[in-house]
């Protein structure tokens, strides 16, 4: 029997290409595609992602956003073109480059990269990533997160107030923690302890476990994490919902369920294995 999906929040460090990736180094939402595409965001975790690209706070540009216009509205966005300063796993750096993000995968994975020297004595991003793009990937303050991968970032707490986090090295046994301050300009939807950037929805992830259930018919009950996501590549030009965009874009289909919560909120759930 397989356990509930749980949703990291640490970004680990990988090697080699993962399964999931939006190229950010600044705060809140971005999202940068996949090496196919046109058109883009601006800035990499940047704000709420709205008209072709959002403004990140403190970010680096990241290309290939996507976008939600209004409550539940049209979401717009293209695969993108390669993350700035090649920021992409395994791609060639310099030393003295700092961390940097993007996204991947449609938007569904937002990779945290430091640049390491291999065993030739050369550069290359080190990625890791799980949670999907969005500002899910910052805060809440005194959380942990590693300073050598993450920089910056915006979110909004559940009191619906902006938060600019950065990540800053302490004592083990962690290697650092999120130091917030009050910042400015409106959030969105409610997501479970926290509240999303506007322009984002809110996906809650999970899985069932043990026997695959057919649907809602399923007895098990699974465990759902609550995550602020920036529209994903698949809601392009669609208003986001589970026969639109969000079980293509997440694997929620048949053995698992999708649900449509709210114009800006969905239950993803996969089938158990």
């Amino acid at each position: 029997m397989r356990g509930a999906l749980g949703i990291l929040g640490m970004i680990g460090v990988v090697t080699s290409a993962m399964v999931a990736g939006v190229a950010f180094t600044g705060c809140g939402s971005s999202k940068s595609g996949d090496s196919s595409g046109t058109g883009g965001a601006t800035g990499m975790g940047g704000g709420t992602q709205g008209g072709g690209g959002a403004i990140g706070t403190g970010g680096m540009t990241s290309n290939g956003g996507v976008t939600g216009t209004g409550s539940g509205g049209i979401g717009s966005g293209s695969g993108g073109s390669t993350p700035p300063n090649g920021c992409v796993i395994n791609g060639s750096c310099s030393t003295s480059a700092a961390p940097c993000s993007y996204c991947s995968k449609g938007g569904t994975v937002q990779y945290a990269c430091q640049c390491t020297l291999n065993g030739a004595g050369q550069g290359y991003w080190n990625c890791g990533g799980v949670l999907p793009c969005g500002s899910g990937n910052y805060g809440p303050p005194g959380s942990v997160c590693d300073p050598r991968f993450q920089t910056s970032g915006t979110y909004c707490d559940s009191a619906g107030s902006k938060q600019s986090c950065t990540c800053q090295a302490s004592t083990s046994p962690q290697p650092g923690m999120w130091v917030c301050s009050p910042g400015a300009g409106s959030c969105g939807v409610a997501c479970g302890t926290r509240t999303c950037l506007e322009g984002e929805i809110c996906v809650s992830l999970g899985r069932y476990p043990g026997t695959l259930p057919m649907g809602d018919a399923g007895s098990a009950s699974p465990s759902l994490t609550p995550n602020c996501v920036a529209i994903p590549d698949a809601c392009a030009g669609k208003t986001p919902s589970c026969s639109a965009c969000i079980v293509s874009a997440f694997g929620c289909g048949l053995p698992g369920t999708c649900r449509d919560v709210s114009p800006q909120a969905f239950e993803c759930i996969l089938g158990g294995a």
